[in-house]
């Protein structure tokens, strides 16, 4: 899980892909969650829908965070895959 996920870091910073207004677009209501239907769309869209269905399905599992797999939190995977501090060195980003 941890390579595929550095694969998808590696290219979102390398192609320089904007993930969270493609995720966004889904999200009418603002709540910071898509359904997996609308996950999977984007992934495909952005050309980041990993080669195998497990990886795919580690990654849902990982981000489903209301107890079920149906919804997804696309906003945690973006900050988890789209840091800051790997697009600009030396950013050290503040904890409260």
């Amino acid at each position: 899980m941890l390579a595929a996920v550095a694969h998808l870091n590696n290219k979102i910073r390398s192609e320089r892909i904007l993930l969270k207004p493609a995720f966004q677009a889904f999200d009418k209501s603002r709540c910071l969650h898509i359904t997996q239907h609308q996950f999977l769309r984007v992934m495909k869209q952005l050309g980041l829908m990993p080669s195998e269905q497990r990886i795919f399905d580690l990654i849902i599992r990982k981000y489903c965070d209301r107890g079920t797999t149906a919804e997804v939190n696309y906003f945690n995977f973006c900050n988890d895959l789209d840091r800051p501090e790997d697009i600009f060195p030396g950013y050290t980003p503040k904890h409260p």
